[in-house]
């Protein structure tokens, strides 16, 4: 498994502890949590497989469906270039764009002062 594989997987099993309902569609899973239903990191339409043949409008518009019983809209996209491919139809439509950054630690934590290795990347 990458690690682009495992953090995805860490993210997946976060959301999968919190949700009660899990609702698999063509291009990923719809996630709910009924205790939380002003959450959004919980309440989302998560693309994860495959990019959908939806463009940003049909995307927008399948997530106000299938979150429909929820107050908030959030679409989930994994694949960057999907992503950024969306990303000014979704902002011009109202909608806020974040880039998310998945992190995880490859060993346990040291009992020491030494600096951790951080590897710069070029903002989006």
């Amino acid at each position: 498994m990458s690690a682009a594989e495992a953090a995805r997987s860490l993210h997946h099993d976060g959301q999968a502890a919190v949700c009660d309902l899990a609702e698999p569609w063509p291009h990923g899973t719809i996630m709910r949590a009924s205790r939380y239903p002003d959450l959004l990191r919980y309440n989302t339409v998560r693309v994860d497989r495959g990019l959908p043949a939806l463009d940003a409008g049909g995307l927008m518009a399948f997530a106000e469906r299938a979150l429909a019983d929820r107050p908030g809209r959030r679409v989930d996209i994994e694949d960057e270039t999907a992503a950024r491919r969306m990303r000014p139809e979704f902002e011009t439509a109202g909608w806020l764009s974040v880039l998310l950054v998945w992190m995880r630690l490859d060993e346990r934590p040291r009992a020491t002062r030494a600096s951790p290795r951080v590897e710069p990347v070029e903002p989006a």
